[in-house]
């Protein structure tokens, strides 16, 4: 971890809760001295390592010489500034978990996620990958915005956008967070059972979905994001140096479905 915090405030985050509403970062050398002691493959667990592009530049550069193979968070919005990007792959970037949330931009303003343009994901994501870099996305149902209509939809996009794998989660709100305040003072909290509260369990009343729709919805992502037309079609995009892991990647996800589901559904 070479920050922490984040000045975006999304309302349904809690990292701002956590770590506070700016970052604040580690000397470089610290953190490349730690680095020389690790393995080759590193992951960082900042929530975006290159919120601060100046910092994230020098960092990668010295990181060059280390040769490491590396993933962490961030979003999408490094593919507007070419020289963070073309650092981040020279210094073994393989990987961005990228919190793409939703296609829609009304749901994206609703929770404060602005910064984040539907429009642009795409073009964004093809300047990624063509950087050399695989793609993680990210995506929330149960957004308030959201009707029946967003699980195909959401997958859709995610399957032509070919991105390498993908995450959904149901919406959340995480105690501390101001999602969480608006739910409890508007009665929607379905309980407070806190080992339900994993992104993968209903635990709020939405305005057009039923729990149940939800649920399935989120099954039906995960296994048709994760069933084999998906994954070659994902698999055969140009320029993907990963195949291997790739497909590993994606084909125990599919293994993994009957697995997932039941969890989702005790």
């Amino acid at each position: 971890m070479a920050s922490r915090g984040c000045p975006h405030g999304c309302h349904y985050c809690s990292v701002t809760t956590f770590w506070g509403k700016s970052f604040r970062y580690r000397p470089i050398p610290e953190i490349i001295e730690e680095l020389k002691t690790l393995d080759r493959m590193v992951f960082f667990a900042d929530d975006n390592l290159y919120g601060n592009k100046v910092y994230a530049k020098k960092l990668f550069k010295e990181m060059i010489p280390l040769k490491k193979k590396w993933s962490c968070q961030g979003d999408s919005l490094i593919a507007n500034d070419p020289e963070l990007l073309r650092l981040a792959a020279q210094s073994g970037c393989q990987w961005i978990f990228i919190g793409i949330e939703s296609i829609s931009e009304k749901n994206l303003a609703a929770m404060g996620k602005s910064f984040n343009k539907a429009k642009d994901y795409k073009v964004n994501f093809r300047k990624i990958q063509d950087a050399g870099i695989n793609i993680f996305g990210s995506f929330i149902f149960g957004l308030d915005g959201d009707d029946a209509t967003v699980f195909k939809n959401t997958v859709d996009f995610a399957v032509d956008a070919r991105l390498d794998a993908a995450n959904f989660y149901i919406l959340t709100p995480l105690p501390g967070t101001v999602l969480f305040d608006e739910m409890k003072t508007a009665g929607r909290l379905l309980h407070t059972e806190w080992d339900k509260y994993d992104a993968n369990h209903v635990v709020f009343k939405h305005p057009r979905l039923s729990s149940e729709e939800m649920l399935d919805g989120l099954i039906y992502a995960y296994k048709r994001f994760y069933s084999i037309p998906s994954i070659s079609k994902r698999m055969l995009r140009p320029g993907n140096r990963r195949h291997l892991q790739t497909f590993a990647l994606n084909f125990g996800r599919m293994l993994r479905a009957k697995r997932f589901e039941m969890i989702c559904r005790n």
